[in-house]
C-alpha cells in the first residue's frame, strides 16, 4: 500500500497524451487565450470556415456527429439525406415528428486553427488546435477588428494579437455571453516555437471528416429505422404514429442521391 497518488505535472502529461490526437476545441466557460492564424496551406484564406453537423442518436445509444455536405460550403454543397429527412418531418406538421426534426437539424458552427491557452492551462498546448465557435462569438470577433479607431490584427503571423476571451452562463438554457479583448502586444507565430508547428498546419477543409455518400447512406438508414421503430422520439410525448408518407419520400430521396 505505498502507491500515494499522482502529482500535478502527472496528471498534466495525462491530459496532453489523451488531447494529442485532438484537433478540435470548444471555447467553455472561463477565460481562455486564442492566437489565431491561417494554415500556409490554404489555396483560398478566410477569417473563419463555417461548418453544420447533424448529430443523431445511433443504434448504440451514442450521440454521433455527421457532417453536413448541403449546408458546408466546403464540403462543396452536396446533397444531404438527413436534411431532406427533416425536411419532410418538419412538413408533417405532426407535433412528435416536428420535435424529432428539430434534434436532427444542423448546428452551425465557424473553424479557424488557432494555439490555445484553457481557462485551467498554465501554458499555451503544445499543438494548434482547430478552434470551434458560434456565430455570436465569431461576428463579435470581427467587430472588435472592425469597430476600434484602429484596425485590430490578429491573423498576421507577425504582428497579429492573441484574444482574451470570456464565457460565462446568460439566463437561458442554451444562452452564453461572450467577452473578447485582444492582448496589448503582438503574439508572433513566425518565430520559434510556433513557425513549423503553423507551416505544418493543413488546410480546414482537411480536417473536416467529409462522409462518402455510402457513409450518409448508411447513417440515413440507421436514423430511418430508429425512427420507424418508435426508438427515436420527440420530447413532448406525443404518441402520434410516423407518418410513413414523409419518411418514405425522404427515403426515396436517399436512395436518389446515393446513386448519382
Amino acid at each position: 500500500m505505498e502507491f500515494k497518488g499522482f502529482t500535478k505535472d502527472t496528471i498534466r502529461q495525462f491530459q496532453e497524451s489523451m488531447q494529442r490526437d485532438a484537433k478540435f476545441f470548444r471555447i467553455g466557460d472561463g477565460q481562455t487565450r486564442i492566437r489565431l492564424f491561417v494554415s500556409p496551406k490554404e489555396s483560398q484564406p478566410y477569417p473563419f470556415y463555417e461548418q453544420n453537423v447533424h448529430w443523431y442518436t445511433g443504434s448504440d445509444g451514442q450521440r454521433k456527429p455527421l457532417l453536413c455536405t448541403q449546408r458546408t460550403k466546403l464540403a462543396g454543397a452536396r446533397p444531404c439525406p438527413l436534411c431532406s429527412l427533416t425536411s419532410s418531418l418538419y412538413k408533417s406538421q405532426k407535433a412528435e415528428q416536428v420535435e424529432i426534426a428539430k434534434t436532427l437539424r444542423p448546428t452551425r458552427n465557424f473553424l479557424q486553427w488557432a494555439f490555445v491557452k484553457g481557462p485551467k492551462d498554465e501554458d499555451w498546448k503544445s499543438t494548434p488546435l482547430v478552434v470551434s465557435m458560434s456565430k455570436t462569438l465569431m461576428t463579435q470577433i470581427l467587430d472588435l477588428m472592425t469597430m476600434q479607431d484602429d484596425f485590430v490584427e490578429i491573423y498576421d503571423y507577425e504582428l497579429g494579437r492573441s484574444l482574451n476571451v470570456n464565457r460565462r452562463k446568460g439566463d437561458g438554457q442554451y444562452q452564453y455571453i461572450y467577452t473578447v479583448m485582444p492582448s496589448m502586444s503582438a503574439m508572433p507565430v513566425s518565430v520559434d516555437p510556433w513557425k513549423e508547428q503553423v507551416m505544418n498546419c493543413s488546410p480546414i477543409l482537411d480536417v473536416l471528416e467529409i462522409p462518402t455518400e455510402e457513409q450518409q447512406k448508411q447513417v440515413f438508414e440507421e436514423v430511418y429505422s430508429m425512427i420507424e421503430s418508435g426508438s427515436i422520439k420527440g420530447s413532448d410525448g406525443n404518441e402520434d404514429e410516423v407518418d410513413t408518407d414523409a419518411v418514405e419520400t425522404a427515403v426515396s430521396i436517399g436512395k436518389m442521391l446515393s446513386q448519382e
